[in-house]
Parts: structure tokens; sequence; C-alpha cells
């Protein structure tokens, strides 16, 4: 009877264990939070249907270098003897002539300017500040910018003149079958360098030049060697 109890007993027990055993519920997906976050990947590059800016036409006049000047100061016309005045090196990059520019800039903390006359397309030129300042060793020139006459595109030398400059003089021929009252010669210096000298543009006039005319025109500062012709006005005789 007592080992029918036992056997009763586990019997029982089993039964319970068979009862509490049960398939796991299904697990559901984690779900995060429907709020949008930043993209952590970097922006796709699809090309673009916006014109480019414009970009600024380049100035007429250039910079190219800086630097002092010993010599002659032929800006005023007065030839005084100075040292170390300070000079710029000036490039025309248009296709046209200026009559007139002014230049603007910076020695150190102080302002300077450049006057430049009879530019002719292209040329560059060296030209001494205006008022004389002057550089020391260590100084730093920065332009700041300029004001310009408006550009003459026309052929400058009149065809119908030609000049010959000689050491203090200037010879002019009309070489055309017409008759001018006036005409008008503009020369400038050169640098050793080959480049133009001076913002200053030396002028010698005649009236009233008949057809094949030659007339000698005295002239201080003419030099054949160390000057050249940038424009020829002529006026005609009516």
């Amino acid at each position: 009877m007592k080992k029918y109890i036992i056997y009763l007993l586990l019997a029982a027990l089993l039964f319970t264990l068979c009862a509490c055993k049960k398939d796991p519920p299904p697990t559901e997906p984690t779900t995060l939070p429907t709020t949008q976050t930043e993209p952590t990947t970097e922006p796709t590059t699809e090309p673009t249907t916006t014109e480019p800016l414009p970009t600024e036409p380049p100035e007429a006049l250039e910079v190219l270098d800086y630097g002092s000047f010993s010599g002659r100061y032929i800006e005023d016309g007065s030839d005084d003897k100075v040292e170390n005045i300070l000079c710029v090196l000036v490039q025309n990059n248009t296709d046209s002539y200026l009559d007139y520019a002014l230049l603007h800039g910076f020695l150190g903390e102080k302002a300077v300017e450049f006057r430049l006359t009879g530019i002719p397309a292209g040329e560059c030129l060296w030209v001494l500040e205006n008022n004389r300042v002057t550089i020391s060793e260590g100084e730093e020139f920065r332009y700041s910018g300029q004001v310009l006459s408006q550009p003459r595109e026309e052929n400058m030398i009149d065809p119908r003149i030609t000049v010959l400059l000689g050491q203090g003089s200037v010879e002019i021929t009309n070489t055309s079958e017409e008759s001018f009252s006036t005409v008008r010669v503009y020369y400038k210096q050169l640098h050793s360098d080959g480049n133009l000298f001076g913002g200053i543009t030396y002028t010698v006039t005649l009236e009233e030049m008949p057809p094949g005319q030659t007339t000698t025109v005295l002239s201080g500062h003419a030099n054949g060697d160390r000057c050249t012709v940038v424009r020829v006005d002529c006026l005609s005789g009516e």
C-alpha cells in the first residue's frame, strides 16, 4: 500500500510538470521611436542648374612691381634731384589708350597716389609717387584703387604726320596733301629696362602746317634714344 501511494505521488508530479511546460510566446521586433533624425551620411552631390556668378572684369591698370627711385624727379617738370622716391610699375591691360589715370595705395599706413597720362594699350610704365613720398627698406606698398579717363580705342598716332625725336629737338613733317591748323605731338621718356618712364607726358605743338612742310621744334626733354612718341593729333586747317 505504501508503495502504491509513492507511485501515485510520482504520477501526479509528472502530470504537473507536463502541464507547466508551454511554448514561449512569439517575440515582436523592437520598435524605435518614430521621430526623424539627421542623416549621418554625406549629402549627395547632384548637378545644379544654378548659373555661375559673374566675375568682375580685370582692372584696366595693374600694379606689377614697386621700388625706390633716385635721380631727377620728372613728374612735375622740375627735374629736382631726389632720392628713394616710391615708384610703381603699372601695366595698361586694355586695348585702349588712356589719357589720364590716378592710382591710390598705402605705404605702410601712409596714403600715396600716382598720376599717369598718355598710357598706350598694353604698355608698362614706371611712375613716381605724386607727393615725393620716400620708401625705406622693409616698407611695403599696398594698392587700393584707381580712377580712369574714358579709354580711347582710335589710332592715337595720326599717320599723316611723321615725327623724329632728336637730342633736345622734335622734327615734325606733314606727309599728307592736307593743311592743318594745329599739330600736337605727345612723347614720353623710356626707362633703361625698356618700359615707359614717368606719369608725365611731354607735348610739342605747331600751328599752321601746310602739306609737305617739315618743322623742327626745340624741346629740352626730347632724346631720340630715351624717348618715344605715344600720340599725334591733327586739326584741320578749315
